[in-house]
């Protein structure tokens, strides 16, 4: 009889631990279309997000006495996941463009020590472009950038240390930010940096 009783009061006490864990930590998932596919646990201190958009196009050509072609193509195909770990002051971001032949564009991580100072290490947007350039191209009326903003910033990414914060003065706000980054773009590292001895701090093997 023991050896039914105590297996049983075994199972019941775990059932009882998993119905109070429940109580107390919720998990959830959803999904909002333009807003990606969203996993939340415990309590919501641990978000992770995962998201993306195409931006598909089709051409149709024809000169006189040829045949017309046609072209399908996908201008950017963006895939992205991100996440929170709120305990910790830690999140995280990646993301590539598939369309290009070299598709990383952001690869960070970012320490939070208080709500008003970011530290993020790695590549991301630097927020000293530009006002077009901070924005993603899901968010703009039109489908291209500007052709000053292409031809000065292309992709708006650089490898660095971006530093920001936000606080208020009475009753003004003030937003200092400071980015100390590679200068030359996105995916320049190392030996395979595009920095023409155009200035900066650089470090080269010996």
């Amino acid at each position: 009889m023991k050896n039914i009783v105590y297996p049983i009061m075994f199972l019941f006490a775990i059932a009882m631990m998993a119905q109070e864990n429940n109580t107390i930590n919720t998990n959830s998932a959803s999904f909002e279309l333009g807003e990606g596919l969203r996993f939340n646990f415990e309590d919501n201190n641990y978000q992770f997000k995962i998201g993306g958009f195409v931006q598909p196009s089709y051409t149709y050509s024809k000169f006189e006495d040829e045949d017309g072609e046609n072209e399908f193509n996908a201008k950017r195909t963006y895939f992205n996941i991100g996440g929170k770990a709120l305990k910790e002051k830690v999140s995280f971001f990646i993301q590539a463009n598939f369309s290009l032949s070299d598709p990383l564009l952001d690869a960070w991580v970012a320490y939070h020590p208080t709500e008003f100072l970011n530290i993020t290490v790695g590549q991301k947007r630097t927020f000293v472009n530009n006002r077009e350039m901070t924005f993603d191209e899901d968010k703009f009326q039109f489908t291209r950038r500007s052709l000053l903003s292409t031809s000065l910033s292309n992709t708006g990414r650089e490898f660095g240390v971006f530093i920001e914060s936000n606080f208020k003065v009475g009753g003004v706000g003030i937003d200092p930010q400071l980015a100390l980054t590679s200068g030359d773009g996105r995916n320049s590292f190392g030996t395979d940096s595009r920095d023409l001895d155009r200035g900066g701090l650089n470090m080269a093997d010996v």
